[in-house]
């Protein structure tokens, strides 16, 4: 299954390359597809360039050389170090017998020490090449790029392509190169990225664990990545990162769990319908400040206590309770923002830009101290859709 999934993947790729104009037509066997990217800072200051590339047996459907009858690897991971993104390139483009191609790179990962000493210098080179797509998913890693675009994935073909379906199931934040580079050049709010490591998980079963191995290592998304500028200056969990995606109002799906109001060591699920975000910047005797206002529709999807949330007072108490849980995840993704990384990547800088357009002008050099200094008050509604009980369904919606 996991090979016929491949092969219309390539086949898809092989119709975009015979849509070409013919002046700039490429053929499928001049080139090294790239499925991904990785670039990491040596201790020299040197950059190291990792690819994942689709190794010519996949995109052919043989099985490549190799034992009769054994399942050959689908893509083939090169690296190389050089004084900048396009030498280190240059320095793989000598070793290998076909052209790289960068069109349908999926996923660009940078490592710490690369986001730390500053991205500007790294994604000048994709900025300016017309080859990588601006589309390409983005995330740091808190290691090195080069363990991330080497890992593998258990169910997906490619760890290229595991992390690119994550990002497409829109839970957890997730960010597109161009709208990451957008927030670094803007000045209105600074960028932030996933954070992707390797964590050993999942028991193989079958062929696959003949070798006695307990578990594999996996690419996973387990928070956010928080830039001042083009540095990396810290980190978020992943219940800080579900706040943050309140607070700039991105949050379009997810679960999250709260305390039952009526049952104490009990708890209710509750998965999110939509959320929007009202952010409501003021500035008052030379001080900057924010309303926010979250409201979220959610689906009640488990109860552990035996409340009867038909009934309104009861129903009250659950939303007030959801509500409470909510501005307390903002809260807490806010108070690291501005206390403990001093940078505005809740995108608060646009809202006060479109409101006060000529005071942005002198506090645009100095957003992010404005932004750590401005107090803030979040105020979030929340309103359960259905219960999760069919032959209640019509008794909890007139009750709103």
């Amino acid at each position: 299954m996991k090979g016929r999934r491949l092969s219309l993947f390539l086949l898809l790729i092989m119709v975009s390359l015979l849509a070409t104009g013919c002046w700039s037509r490429k053929e499928l066997p001049d080139i090294a597809i790239i499925l991904a990217a990785g670039v990491d800072r040596t201790p020299e200051g040197n950059v190291t360039l990792t690819l994942q590339i689709v190794k010519p047996s996949a995109a052919s459907g043989g099985g490549g050389a190799g034992e009769p009858g054994k399942e050959q690897a689908t893509v083939m991971v090169v690296s190389q170090t050089g004084k900048t993104v396009a030498d280190a390139q240059q320095g793989l483009a000598t070793r290998l017998s076909r052209k790289l191609h960068w069109p349908h790179c999926l996923v660009f990962i940078v490592g710490e020490a690369a986001a730390r000493d500053g991205l500007r210098d790294i994604t000048n080179y994709f900025s300016r090449s017309a080859e990588p797509r601006q589309t390409m998913w983005i995330a740091v890693t808190p290691g090195q790029a080069l363990d991330i675009i080497n890992s593998h994935s258990e169910i997906e073909n490619t760890s290229a392509q595991a992390i690119a379906q994550m990002s497409l199931q829109n839970s957890g934040l997730h960010m597109e190169y161009h709208d990451f580079m957008y927030d670094l050049s803007s000045g209105e709010s600074n960028p932030v990225a996933p954070r992707i490591e390797i964590i050993r998980q999942g028991t193989p079963q079958g062929p696959g664990g003949a070798k006695g191995e307990a578990a594999h290592n996996e690419a996973v998304f387990t928070g956010t990545a928080v830039f001042r500028g083009d540095r990396l200056v810290g980190w978020l969990d992943e219940k800080d990162t579900m706040g943050l995606e309140w607070l700039r109002g991105e949050l379009e799906k997810g679960i999250f769990t709260v305390p039952s109001p009526s049952a104490p060591g009990k708890y209710l699920s509750f998965s999110i319908l939509k959320s929007t975000t009202k952010v409501e910047p003021e500035f008052v005797d030379g001080k900057v400040g924010f309303h926010v206002i979250i409201m979220t529709d959610v689906d009640l999807i488990e109860q552990q206590d035996t409340a009867d949330v038909t009934q309104p007072e009861i129903l009250e108490a659950v939303q007030k309770t959801a509500a409470d849980e909510i501005e307390r995840y903002a809260r807490d993704a806010l108070f690291k923002m501005q206390v403990l990384y001093r940078t505005d990547g809740c995108h608060f800088g646009e809202h006060f830009h479109q409101k006060y357009k000529q005071k942005w002008k002198v506090m645009e050099k100095d957003w992010n101290g404005f932004f750590a200094d401005a107090g803030a008050d979040i105020h979030a509604t929340v309103a359960v859709r259905h219960s999760g009980i069919l032959g209640k369904q019509a008794n909890l919606r007139e009750s709103r």
